[in-house]
């Protein structure tokens, strides 16, 4: 099964990505908020605490992109057997 490719955004002033100052992208994922700063560092929407180093923003969205299709996949398979 594979989801929706993931709809990126810029932060916006409203106060509901309080948080992500210094992303220069935002997408909604499973658990949270996938963002990358600048300079292609991704944090995981899945958990904050923990980042990747990436060449540039193009590739931090293919990261993120491909974190996305796996875990929404995992979900879609344990959904399926428990079904």
């Amino acid at each position: 099964m594979v989801a929706k490719p993931l709809t990126w955004r810029r932060p916006k002033d409203d106060g509901q990505d309080y948080g992500h100052d210094d992303a220069e992208w935002l997408a909604d994922g499973i658990g949270g908020i996938y963002a990358i700063a600048p300079d292609g560092l991704l944090w995981w929407a899945h958990d904050p605490f923990v980042w990747v180093q990436c060449d540039n923003i193009d590739h931090a969205k293919a990261t993120a992109e491909a974190d996305w299709q796996a875990k929404y996949a995992a979900l879609a398979e344990r959904e399926g057997r428990e079904g």
